[in-house]
């Protein structure tokens, strides 16, 4: 498992951060000194007033990586596996750090796995790596790209209406497929992450396509949920 960590501004307002302040260690007993590049010079800490406290609206977005690797090969990885967010389909810094390990990702002959359960944000022209029928592009998806067959994508559909599928893990060109079973690790998703308590009576957002949203009203009605 790796994971990516940055902070994406709701606002595209840019921003160069840069170092002003550092903190050092002196000699012992000297306690702790605060050096203030921008200006040249040293204060020595003393008393620390009391803040006022705000929440930041952005806050680090933590994204989990699945990596399959070769360990007779030295821990080459052989296939990576992305569930989309939103911040990888949404122009700025995510989308941009997505690409470019994507992009890397092809370069170096791995095998790569793309989910996207998310409706949130457009799926943008050059974030899909190949041209698809209208028909396949769905809200839904999943496509594999085998190290072996670069110029060849495996799309999966998938509905709203439909459970998802398994799909096929490329390993090793030697070895076979594995399958990962998407129904029942969404399941698990929904059961460890408390969704249970969701409030099925409030409009969607973004909304639902008008089909899809009758025929989600109209479960939810018989379930007793709306």
């Amino acid at each position: 498992m790796e994971e990516r960590v940055y902070v994406e501004p709701e606002e595209e307002t840019g921003r160069n951060i840069g170092r002003d302040v550092r903190i050092i260690q002196r000699s012992a007993g000297t306690g702790r000194t605060f050096e203030s590049e921008g200006e040249g010079g040293v204060a020595v800490a003393t008393g620390i007033a009391e803040p006022v406290i705000l929440e930041c609206r952005s806050e680090p977005i933590h994204e989990g990586i699945v990596t399959i690797i070769d360990r007779e090969s030295g821990g080459r990885v052989v296939t990576v596996i992305e569930f989309v967010s939103p911040s990888n389909k949404r122009a700025g810094e995510g989308r941009e750090q997505y690409l470019r390990k994507r992009n890397e990702c092809f370069a170096g002959g791995v095998n790569y796995v793309e989910i996207d359960l998310t409706r949130a944000e457009n799926r943008f022209d050059d974030f899909l790596p190949f041209w698809a029928p209208h028909d396949l592009r769905q809200t839904y998806q999943a496509w594999v790209r085998r190290a072996g067959k670069p110029l060849r994508y495996e799309v999966y559909p998938l509905s709203l209406r439909e459970p998802l599928p398994t799909i096929g893990i490329p390993l090793r060109q030697t070895d076979a497929d594995i399958g990962l079973s998407l129904q029942p690790l969404v399941d698990q998703c929904y059961r460890n992450g408390g969704f249970d308590d969701i409030d099925y009576a409030t409009e969607l957002t973004p909304p639902l396509p008008e089909a899809d949203a009758a025929w989600v009203g109209e479960l939810l009605r018989s379930a007793g949920s709306r």
